[in-house]
């Protein structure tokens, strides 16, 4: 679950891109607590301009939106994300709201 401690920011660079900074907090369901900032970039366009004004939802592919997020916590179970590298893509859903979808590299 995200917490509602944390925020998100974008900032537009010539309208031609907007650069993201994203911070939250997540409690797992066993109560581990992980803490995931992540930077990246947004190429906005007429689909997510739309769906960030109430319109349809955007596909992963209407949508350039990437990221790299750091994930940290004090949580045994799941130390291994404080050393894991990951990206992510985002798309525009209901709400407005972007949702990532996280890979980790291995």
């Amino acid at each position: 679950m995200i917490l509602p401690e944390g925020g998100d920011w974008i900032k537009m660079h010539g309208g031609k891109r907007a650069g993201l900074d994203v911070r939250i907090h997540v409690l797992t369901e066993d109560g581990g607590l992980i803490y995931i900032h992540y930077p990246g970039w947004m190429q906005p366009n007429e689909k997510a301009l739309a769906a960030l004004s109430g319109g349809p939802e955007t596909s992963f592919d209407d949508l350039y939106a990437r990221a790299t997020p750091r994930m940290e916590t004090g949580s045994s179970a799941y130390s291994w994300v404080n050393d894991a590298v990951f990206i992510c893509r985002g798309l525009v859903i209901a709400g407005p709201t972007i949702e990532a979808e996280v890979f980790r590299l291995t």
